[in-house]
C-alpha cells in the first residue's frame, strides 16, 4: 500500500514453512522523503528479526536503453531466537537493468553486485563477529520473454570458531554442513504465463509466471573446500492481483525437491514486495 505521493509504503508477505511447521511473515514500512529511504522491517520465522535500513543513492543514470544506480545501505539488526543477537551492516550495491515491456513479467536484462560488512554481537556466548558478504546476480532475456538468471551469494566469518548459518536454498531453513565460509549458487529459468486483464472480486488478475530453479552450496570447513552433496530443484508459480490503485497482491505456491533424498518441501504464501525489501545481503543469514 502506497500513499498518493509515494512517500509512505507499507508492504507485507505471509506464508507457511512446511520444514519448520510454522507460519512466516514479513512486514515492511518505507519512508521516502527523497533522495534517501528509511525502512523498518520485521521478519518472523523460527526467529524474529527487526531491521532499520537507511538507503542513500550515490549515483543514478537513465537512458532509453535502461538504468544504472549505485547506492549505499546502512542497517541495524536485532535477532531474537534462543538468544539475542544485534549487529550493523554497511553495504554498497550497483545495479543495472534494461527497460521491460508489459509481457516481460520477470524483466529483461539485469545485473547487480553488492558487497557488505556485517558486525554481529552474540550475547550467549559473548562474541563479536565480523562477516564480509558478497552477492552477484545476472539475468539475460531469451525467446518469448523467457529469462535465465544466475545468482551467487557468499559469506564468511573472521572470528575464531565462528560459522556461517544461512544462505539457504529456496523454501529451506537447514544446511547439511557448517563452515567458516559458505557460497550458494542458484540458476533460475523464468517463464511468463501471460499478461491478463481478468476481473475477479475486489480486483483483477494482471499476470502470472513460473520459475524453475536449481541450487547447491559450497563450504570452507577448517580451511578445506566441501560441497553440500545435494542439488535442490524446484518450481514457483506466482500471480499478480491488482486491488484497485492502492496495491498489488502476489500469491505464490511452490515446491523444492532434494535430488539425493527425493524429499519435497512445498510452500505457499502471499507477497507485497517493495523495491528495497530484499536488498540487504544479511537478510539471507540465519
Amino acid at each position: 500500500m502506497r500513499s498518493p505521493l509515494g512517500r509512505h509504503t507499507l508492504s507485507f508477505s505471509a506464508g507457511w514453512s512446511f520444514v519448520d511447521a510454522l507460519p512466516r511473515g514479513d512486514l515492511n514500512y518505507q519512508f521516502t522523503p527523497g533522495p534517501f529511504t528509511i525502512s523498518l522491517q520485521g521478519i518472523f520465522t523460527k526467529s524474529q528479526n527487526f531491521l532499520t535500513t537507511l538507503t542513500l543513492p550515490i549515483w543514478r543514470s537513465s537512458t532509453p536503453k535502461g538504468f544504472q544506480r549505485l547506492s549505499l545501505l546502512t542497517a541495524l539488526r536485532t535477532t531474537i531466537r534462543d538468544t539475542v543477537t544485534t549487529g550493523g551492516e554497511v553495504q554498497l550495491r550497483y545495479a543495472y537493468g534494461s527497460h521491460s515491456g508489459p509481457k516481460d513479467y520477470f524483466g529483461t536484462q539485469q545485473f547487480s553486485i553488492a558487497t557488505a560488512v556485517v558486525v554481529q554481537q552474540d550475547f550467549q556466548p559473548n562474541r563479536t563477529s565480523l562477516l564480509p558478504l558478497v552477492g552477484i546476480s545476472g539475468q539475460i532475456p531469451l525467446w518469448h520473454h523467457h529469462a535465465l538468471q544466475l545468482e551467487i551469494e557468499a559469506a564468511t566469518v573472521t572470528s575464531p570458531g565462528g560459522s556461517i548459518e544461512g544462505l539457504f536454498p529456496d523454501n529451506l531453513t537447514f544446511q547439511n554442513r557448517v563452515g567458516e565460509a559458505k557460497a550458494l549458487l542458484s540458476l533460475r529459468y523464468h517463464i511468463p504465463l501471460g499478461v491478463f486483464d481478468q476481473p475477479i472480486p475486489y480486483g483483477g488478475l494482471t499476470g502470472m509466471g513460473l520459475s524453475l530453479h536449481a541450487q547447491t552450496a559450497g563450504y570452507l570447513i577448517s580451511g578445506k573446500a566441501a560441497w553440500e552433496e545435494d542439488v535442490y530443484v524446484g518450481a514457483l508459480l506466482s500471480a499478480d492481483i491488482s486491488m484497485g490503485s492502492g496495491f498489488t497482491l502476489q500469491p505464490y505456491v511452490g515446491v523444492t525437491l532434494s535430488t539425493v533424498t527425493g524429499r519435497a518441501y512445498p510452500t505457499f504464501g502471499l507477497n507485497m514486495a517493495t523495491l528495497f525489501s530484499n536488498e540487504l545481503l544479511s537478510s539471507r543469514l540465519k
